[in-house]
């Protein structure tokens, strides 16, 4: 009786593991947020010395109470944005931000739909200005491009993700401007915020 029992009970117990799916998709809820903490520190960071601080590191965004009936078990997103290295370029950035800050209120740059800077125009300002602004966005598109592929890196979303990345900080960035700066809408028309 026992040999025709146990053969059931694993036979049940491999039928119940079979309906549970795991899905393993590119975190977008988590990546976003990690978007909105690191472009918000730059903004704020970079205009003025931080007063408080919070702490960094990962962000873990758990799946809803559905997900607990539905018989799928979501792998567990934890976006790490505190590797030495993404330290090292948010540091970079929110340092450049107070010298960027007059080009984005003067209209001179705006942030593109992939989520990097642009020269709009170099209205009103001397030789060296221009230099100098153009240095500054090329400095800070290649953290912006060094950042987005530590973070794919990091946590193993692979390089074929950028673009999805980008598109997050884009919308981060562009969300968090502040009235006057330029974006540049999907369609790749600019508006002033």
């Amino acid at each position: 009786m026992m040999r025709k029992i146990v053969p059931v009970i694993i036979t049940v117990m491999l039928l119940v593991g079979a309906c549970v799916t795991v899905n393993i998709y590119f975190p977008a809820e988590a990546v976003k947020k990690a978007a909105d903490e690191i472009v918000d520190d730059v903004y704020k960071k970079g205009a003025e010395p931080a007063k408080d601080t919070k702490p960094e590191g990962r962000l873990f965004i758990p799946g809803n109470i559905d997900d607990l009936f539905s018989g799928t078990a979501w792998a567990q997103v934890d976006i790490n944005i505190s590797t030495p290295a993404i330290r090292a370029i948010r540091s970079s950035m929110e340092g450049r931000f107070g010298q960027l800050s007059p080009y984005y209120g003067g209209g001179n740059i705006g942030i593109t739909n992939r989520g990097y800077l642009e020269v709009r125009n170099q209205g009103g300002l001397d030789v060296g200005a221009i230099g100098n602004m153009r240095g500054l966005v090329d400095a800070d598109n290649a953290d912006r491009r060094r950042l987005y592929q530590e973070i794919a890196s990091a946590n193993g979303l692979g390089g074929d993700t950028i673009p999805q990345i980008e598109k997050l900080f884009a919308d981060s960035w562009q969300n968090q401007a502040r009235p006057g700066w330029w974006i540049q809408r999907g369609d790749g028309s600019w508006v002033m915020r």
